[in-house]
This record gives structure tokens, C-alpha cells and sequence, in this order.
């Protein structure tokens, strides 16, 4: 019973809007499933990813690598270069689909030092940066609609705008607190 009570409370289906009678009512259209973003996320991945966790750490540490998961991006890291590289991604496979889980070719990648490493998309060479390339493509949309506006910068024509800039400045805070600062001083000056 506590699972179906976990379910229940993790999961939602698609509503349609009805009225009948004068009442208005949300009624289900469809099944149940978990809402893409969702504050539960986090610790359902958790729980789901312990005994893989458990695997990949000592796996990891007898290599002499770090590893590290954010949800469903898994990071290997080593201080030296080593030949271990292959062994670890043969055995990571294994792990993984002994474990039941499936893996993104496509996302998998190697990174070299010498190289820009980024994971969650920021970059960790050195230490957590925002790529240079979102910082300023987010100056440059605050800068012109100073003069042409905010909505004009909004060339993909997407909904909420504004959130969306103020999302992408709360992501380079988590770096970048004084540039996200004078950022959200900019916006703040813009007219709704």
C-alpha cells in the first residue's frame, strides 16, 4: 500500500476542463504519469539510483576515479591521466544494465583536459562556470531591449519571456552571483 500512496501522490494525468450542471470540474483524460520537472523528482531518482550509486562508487574508487550523479547525468572524473578509461566504460555498461538501466550513446563522451569539459551544461574545467556564450547572449537580449524592448528580443516568440530571462539568470547566479546581480538590476529597470 505506501507505494500505490507514493504513486498517487508523485503521478498526474492529463485534466480537460469541463462543465456540466454550471459546475466547473478537471477530469482526467488519460493515464497517470510523473509530471516532467517536478519537485519529486530529485528524490525518486535517488531512491531509484541507490544500488547503481552504491556500484559505481566503488567501482569508481578502486580506479581511482570520482563519480558523481546529478538525476540521470553520471560523471566520472580523475586527477591523472590514466589507462583505465575503457575498463571503466566496459564496466559501467555492465553495471548499468545489470541494473536495469539504459544508456544514451549519444550522450556519452569522453573528456580530455585539454578540451572543454561541461556536465549539466556548465563548464568544470577549472571550477563551475556558465558558458561564455549564454552570459552574453543573455547581456546582449538585456542591453537591446533597453532600446527596442523586451518583447522584440524575443525572436523565438516563446511564452513568459520574462521568466524564462529570469530563469536564465537565477542558473548563471548559481556561479555567477555579481554578474546575476547587475543582470536582474537590468531587468528589473524594464517595462512589463
Amino acid at each position: 500500500m505506501p507505494g500505490s500512496l507514493l504513486a498517487l501522490l508523485c503521478t498526474e494525468c492529463p485534466r480537460k476542463k469541463v462543465v456540466y450542471d454550471g459546475t466547473t470540474y478537471f477530469t482526467a483524460v488519460g493515464p497517470r504519469g510523473l509530471p516532467q520537472g517536478a519537485c519529486t523528482s530529485p528524490a525518486l531518482s535517488n531512491q531509484i539510483a541507490r544500488k547503481l550509486d552504491r556500484r559505481l562508487i566503488a567501482l569508481t574508487a578502486k580506479l581511482g576515479f570520482t563519480y558523481t550523479r546529478y538525476a540521470d547525468d553520471l560523471t566520472f572524473s580523475v586527477t591523472e591521466r590514466g589507462d583505465k578509461v575503457g575498463f571503466l566504460l566496459a564496466r559501467f555498461r555492465h553495471i548499468c544494465t545489470d541494473e536495469g538501466f539504459g544508456l544514451n550513446a549519444k550522450k556519452t563522451r569522453v573528456q580530455r583536459p585539454e578540451t572543454r569539459q561541461s556536465v549539466t551544461g556548465l563548464v568544470v574545467n577549472v571550477a563551475p562556470a556558465v558558458p561564455r556564450a549564454t552570459v552574453r547572449r543573455i547581456r546582449a537580449v538585456l542591453h537591446r531591449a533597453k532600446t527596442e524592448g523586451l518583447e522584440a528580443q524575443n525572436r523565438d516568440r516563446r511564452p513568459n519571456f520574462r521568466s524564462r530571462l529570469e530563469g536564465m539568470i537565477a542558473y548563471i547566479a548559481m556561479v555567477k552571483p555579481k554578474v546575476a546581480l547587475g543582470f536582474r538590476k537590468l531587468l528589473a529597470e524594464l517595462p512589463d
